[in-house]
């Protein structure tokens, strides 16, 4: 572990090695925690692993600064348990499915209501999307936005210029709703 200073505020940043992980990423996460993950192959020293830390730091530095100029507020569901809270979001989200279903034709196979750590929704292949359980805490129209991104990936499954374009026709105002999105930690 690791500590360094940005703008003079102390910033803990430690490596991590993930099964998963096919390249060396760097992190910062929602509470300003700084990591390096690492693929399991890679066996690095001590030295090895400051080196590469000081290679991405200029990195860190920049999110960490970005991350401190845009507030977040944390979405908490208060008395309601979280059952009640992810059968909220599955009904919302089905509700808005058959809304879009109006507008454009798509094929869903299955709805997820899931407490992940960072993202708000996922599509994977086989029309499977899967969406954060507090994603009915969010505003209307933010809500409406994450369930129309994902929507999105089944017809393009990356963040090309079509994929946004797709999103702009169903979302005039995506670019607003994304940046908004960014104020709410999961």
């Amino acid at each position: 572990m690791w500590q360094f200073s940005v703008d003079g505020k102390p910033v803990l940043c430690r490596a991590r090695v993930s099964a998963r992980a096919r390249h060396v990423r760097g992190m910062v996460h929602a509470d300003g925690r700084v990591e390096l993950v690492l693929p399991r192959r890679f066996r690095l020293s001590e030295d090895d692993l400051h080196r590469l830390f000081a290679q991405h730091r200029p990195w860190f530095e920049q999110a960490i600064r970005r991350l401190r100029r845009v507030p977040r507020q944390a979405l908490t569901h208060g008395e309601e348990s979280m059952r009640v809270v992810r059968q909220r979001t599955e009904t919302m989200v089905r509700a808005y499915l058959a809304e879009l279903a109006h507008r454009v034709r798509f094929s869903v196979h299955e709805i997820r209501v899931r407490p992940y750590k960072t993202r708000w929704g996922c599509c994977r292949l086989g029309g499977r999307l899967s969406f954060h359980y507090k994603l009915c805490l969010l505003p209307r129209r933010l809500a409406q936005y994450v369930v129309i991104h994902e929507v999105c990936h089944l017809f393009h499954p990356n963040h090309s210029p079509r994929f946004w374009a797709e999103v702009r026709k169903l979302c005039p105002d995506a670019e607003e709703c994304r940046r908004a999105l960014r104020t709410y930690v999961p």
